[in-house]
């Protein structure tokens, strides 16, 4: 699945509907912290995002029920990739040392990566 690019306000929508997996209008619109946009406003994101095909919606009576097309750690890694590939030549090398030279890790930090590491390799 291509996943078209999303604005900040379309990702905001779409975290809103990861965590409630189906919501109409006004049940996003009551998890929007204020100021919140418009009724109309988040209607019109809806219908970007189905264009975008990322998330659909279900009818009941006349109220869309809306649901993602995607889970959120498909979206975050297609974004990481785009990320990688735009900024960092393809390479996760590359990535992660910018991380780790542009932060202040603490050996806590560093001691869990290594964890995290040491446990990729041997459960491949």
């Amino acid at each position: 699945m291509e996943i078209r690019p999303l604005t900040p306000a379309e990702t905001d929508i779409m975290s809103v509907l990861w965590k409630l997996e189906k919501a109409s209008v006004k049940d996003i619109l009551a998890m929007i912290p204020d100021p919140k946009p418009a009724y109309n406003t988040v209607a019109t994101f809806l219908r970007i995002l189905e264009k975008k095909k990322v998330i659909s919606h279900d009818t009941q009576g006349n109220v869309h029920q809306y649901f993602p097309l995607l889970t959120e750690e498909q979206f975050k890694r297609h974004e990481v990739n785009q990320l990688m590939t735009h900024y960092f030549n393809n390479s996760l090398t590359n990535l992660v040392t910018f991380f780790v030279r542009d932060s202040d890790l603490r050996e806590q930090d560093i001691e869990e990566l290594k964890d995290l590491i040491r446990k990729n390799r041997d459960e491949k």
